[in-house]
């Protein structure tokens, strides 16, 4: 099913101001993993979309693949989904529309070419110095939806499993925003490849911050249950 006019409007404005944002932002976090986990470069492979449905995306990364699949109730749109020099967008919302007083919402994934942790494993410390990163202005100021959100402040953060999850607030007047200023990133690592991924609301209502970690914490389940097994093996070193 493709989206309504106005839907398909909304979704091209976001491929236009957020997805570029959303690509640099993994772009340039590609660049900060490889110097925080000191990986050896993989041999090269530009990353491309496989597959694409409503029902899933098979992203392949450097000689991985990376299974892309949203949660419950929430449908890919194979409209958005755009490809970067490093990176692979993937936009979602819900399949249909909810019901009278319920949030609508807006979920993304990032898929990266390097991977987010050290082959040692040392998964907390490289979480320290990616957060400290993004904690710094110049995280912070990727952390951003667009150029034009300002300044973005983090609420809080949590780290689970192997993920780490920053709550959001972008300030500044938003006179013509779609979305409601809170929202969710999140950081994790399926089959050697870093994926970001975010979680937001349309205005009008917003989702509460607990319905949006629930909503994230099913997210980063289904991606891990998709990704339980490499969709194939690592190419040849």
């Amino acid at each position: 099913m493709r989206p309504a006019p106005v839907l398909r409007l909304l979704l091209a404005g976001l491929v236009l101001s957020g997805c570029a944002e959303t690509r640099a932002l993994v772009d340039d976090l590609a660049d900060v993993a490889s110097e925080l986990t000191t990986a050896a470069p993989e041999p090269s492979a530009p990353v491309a979309v496989v597959s694409a449905s409503r029902e899933r995306a098979v992203i392949r990364a450097e000689g991985r693949e990376v299974i892309v699949v949203p949660p419950e109730g929430y449908c890919l749109r194979d409209d958005a989904i755009e490809t970067g020099d490093r990176t692979v967008f993937v936009l979602m919302t819900n399949c249909t529309r909810p019901g009278a007083g319920m949030p609508r919402h807006l979920l993304t994934a990032s898929v990266s070419a390097a991977p987010l942790f050290p082959e040692s494993g040392e998964t907390e410390t490289a979480l320290d110095r990616l957060e400290n990163f993004l904690r710094s202005a110049p995280g912070k100021a990727l952390l951003a939806r667009s150029d034009a959100a300002g300044k973005v402040v983090i609420t809080h953060s949590l780290r689970e499993d192997g993920a780490l999850i920053l709550g959001l607030e972008e300030g500044g007047a938003r006179p013509d925003a779609v979305t409601a200023p809170r929202f969710l990133r999140a950081f994790i690592e399926l089959d050697r490849r870093m994926v970001s991924l975010s979680v937001s609301s349309f205005t009008d209502p917003a989702a509460t911050d607990m319905a949006m970690l629930e909503l994230m914490r099913g997210f980063i389940a289904v991606l891990r249950a998709a990704n339980a097994a490499p969709a194939t093996a690592p190419a040849a070193g």
